[in-house]
């Protein structure tokens, strides 16, 4: 192949990867898409939906952690990681392992955000945080597997069981309209915020 002929194969490879995005990225986004929609609907209503929520870490100078899905309700806010995987899932010790590869402490990482967005309400309101809910949501449309020991726990599901939210949700107290407020109005400040003063000096 010549010096011209290359170049041009080159171009056109290149064009082609731009016309073609990530599809696991794509069917990522798209899950995240259906769940954020599927909670929008359950009881007891009046949800507010944020997506790629990117909390600060009060521990470190400029960590965040993406939250998929931040939703909030009078009763309720509940953080959201959504996985898209396919083939059997199972959770062994803290990490979640799809087809006998590890993935992650998904569950504990999605902890820590919903604690550390608690820590960051406490710091801006100076009042206890409401009822945070983390939770990861299997929502792969194809199936998966998912071990009875992930489906056992009341942190996890799938996106056609979200229903089973509804009760637990909808019995819980609600919390004050000035405390919804502040939730919604962090999540809209936390993907331009670098730095976020704290009670007692931390930055």
């Amino acid at each position: 192949m010549g010096l011209r002929s290359n170049y041009r194969w080159l171009k056109t490879a290149r064009e082609g990867l731009l016309e073609h995005p990530d599809h696991a990225r794509v069917n990522s986004e798209r899950a995240e898409v259906r769940v954020a929609d599927a909670v929008s609907r359950l009881a007891p209503g009046g949800w507010t939906i944020h997506r790629m929520v990117r909390i600060p870490n009060p521990d470190t100078h400029r960590g965040k952690g993406e939250v998929d899905v931040l939703a909030v309700c009078r009763r309720a806010v509940l953080v959201i990681e959504v996985k898209s995987y396919s083939g059997s899932v199972e959770l062994v010790g803290d990490e979640l392992v799809q087809n006998g590869e590890d993935r992650g402490e998904a569950i504990k990482r999605n902890e820590a955000k919903a604690k550390d967005l608690a820590r960051l309400f406490r710091s801006k309101t100076g009042r206890s945080a409401p009822e945070i809910i983390p939770l990861l949501v299997f929502a792969n449309r194809k199936g998966a597997n998912i071990s009875e020991g992930l489906l056992g726990r009341s942190d996890c599901y799938t996106e056609r069981g979200l229903s089973g939210l509804e009760a637990r949700a909808s019995s819980l107290d609600e919390m004050g309209a000035d405390d919804e407020e502040a939730v919604n109005e962090m999540a809209a400040e936390f993907g331009t915020w670098d730095s976020i003063t704290y009670l007692g000096g931390l930055e």
